[in-house]
């Protein structure tokens, strides 16, 4: 379409579906087979690519792209909550913090490879009809791979559904300061800090570059954030949680403001492999939280108010970029909100004390009381 617009369109789609869907999402979490809910939900993912591949052959309409691409994003919002409520009930305990690292990796693997081997496909054949058939085939292996799982689901009894019970998740963050602070920090972070979709811009303008060296620049976060994960993975348990989890937000704002002034690509490229590595420490921080601090009974509505979080964050900062950037120029856009992610930093500090005092992830009687809730239920 050559079409910044219809491009933005794509993460609308994304973004619309966890907005409504995520927290009624985490409440049927509870009750229902988590297991079974990720292979469900993977079937319209699956539609939704069978949905693209057939357009992407027929050169169908651009409006029925936005259809398909709607299902799939309504299908992740239920799936993503499930499938981190599914993570304590098949971990060992002591393993969590272990555990998201390893998921960590997973996820920016599959960000490096996953976008390589479609611009192949999309190289080689000459349209996305692979690359769409490939994702479906995918989809099918996720769904035998998650049915192998050991698992045995316990019923629980059913909460009536209403409004109360809805916000519940949301009432937990909020009277939980751990993880309210944690949660704010990063959406307003990522949201003033984020520079990524304006990517393009910086290599065509300001480094002068072409579609491959943009290519590169929009693998490097996801390289910083796999190696600092695998980096994680061989660390003992952090014994300065807090102060840790305020400091790779900081350098993540000064890595942003580099990243802004430089006219470097190789600069740049290393700029953003910071950011990458920072944001994921401030990740493995957050999610090892939420799992070792919420009850049981909440954890799918606390994760579906998370995923409106990280929604916000990603997709709004997006929309905050290019609105600053049309009116301050982009190198501007980037550099101040950078500096606005370190004063969030010091703001939060303010506001949450705890937060520096926040020692170890997992406090003995915390984790005794979450383990001893799960083997209940």
């Amino acid at each position: 379409t050559h079409s910044a617009l219809a491009l933005g369109l794509v993460g609308l789609m994304k973004f619309l579906p966890t907005l409504f869907l995520s927290i009624p999402a985490g409440h049927a979490i509870e009750t229902m087979n988590r297991r079974t809910i990720l292979w469900v939900s993977q079937l319209p993912v699956i539609a939704g690519c069978l949905g693209l591949a057939l357009l992407s052959w027929t050169q169908g309409p651009v409006w029925l792209m936005y259809a398909f691409l709607l299902l799939i994003g309504i299908a992740m919002a239920v799936s993503l909550p499930a499938r981190s409520a599914f993570f304590p009930q098949i971990l060992r305990p002591g393993a969590m913090q272990n555990a998201v690292t390893w998921n960590h990796v997973s996820r920016q693997s599959g960000t490096i490879i996953g976008p390589l081997l479609g611009g192949l496909s999309v190289a080689v054949t000459g349209g996305a009809l692979t690359a769409y058939l490939s994702c479906a085939f995918l989809g099918l292996i996720f769904i035998v791979l998650v049915a192998a799982i050991p698992y045995r689901h316990v019923p629980k009894k059913s909460e009536p559904v209403s409004l109360s019970s809805l916000l519940a998740g949301a009432r937990f963050v909020w009277k939980t300061p751990i993880l309210l602070s944690t949660m704010t920090v990063d959406m307003f972070a990522v949201l003033f800090g984020g520079a990524y979709a304006l990517l393009p811009m910086f290599t065509k303008d300001i480094l002068h570059a072409g579609p491959i060296v943009l290519g590169i620049l929009r693998l490097a976060p996801a390289v910083g954030a796999l190696v600092m994960s695998m980096v994680l993975t061989r660390l003992k348990p952090m014994r300065n949680a807090g102060r840790t989890l305020l400091l790779s937000v900081a350098a993540f704002g000064v890595s942003m403001i580099f990243f802004g002034y430089s006219t470097n690509v190789f600069f740049s490229f290393a700029m953003l492999v910071a950011s990458g590595a920072t944001d994921a420490v401030s990740v493995v921080i957050r999610h090892t939280l939420l799992q070792s601090r919420t009850p049981s009974s909440l954890l799918g509505r606390v994760y579906g108010v998370m995923n409106i979080f990280g929604m916000s964050s990603n997709e709004l900062g997006e929309v905050e970029s290019g609105l600053v950037a049309a009116l301050i120029g982009p190198v501007l856009a980037v550099a101040s909100g950078g500096i606005g992610s370190i004063v969030v930093v010091i703001a939060a500090a303010k506001i949450w004390p705890e937060l520096l005092r926040l020692k170890s992830l997992h406090t003995e009687k915390e984790a005794a009381a979450a383990l001893d809730e799960r083997r209940n239920s």
